[in-house]
């Protein structure tokens, strides 16, 4: 699928990240939605270093409980599960969430074992 070009929702690869990027509290490259300065201010990951919240800052996504956010997040995320799923009939897809540090290693060496490193990011840069 092309990024702008909609998916049999009718919903754009794009459009979904830059949602999915404001109920994460940060700004999608390419994303026709912009965070707000007050959710950039505290930087995407609550001050925090990359792949390094604390569990205590996290929380499960509701109908995935096996996928963290940072709290606020889950909280914005559920807002917008509501609409999808009053317009769709299901809930939002989630395929991915939080990484740690060391899931973000993990991923990269697989991914590099199997020709394809560009597949993951470098750890402590994964958005």
């Amino acid at each position: 699928m092309v990024t702008g070009e909609p998916n049999s929702l009718g919903i754009s690869r794009r459009n979904a990240l830059g949602v999915m990027g404001i109920a994460a509290g940060m700004a999608v490259a390419g994303s026709p939605f912009v965070a707000t300065s007050a959710a950039l201010a505290a930087g995407a990951w609550g001050g925090y270093s990359n792949g390094k919240i604390p569990t205590s800052a996290l929380a499960a996504i509701p109908w995935n409980s096996v996928l963290f956010l940072r709290s606020d997040a889950v909280s914005k995320l559920s807002a917008l599960n509501t609409a999808f799923r009053s317009s769709f009939g299901r809930n939002l897809p989630i395929n991915s969430a939080y990484r740690t540090y060391d899931e973000q290693v993990y991923w990269k060496n697989y991914w590099t074992s199997q020709g394809q490193p560009g597949n993951a990011a470098a750890p402590g840069t994964s958005n």
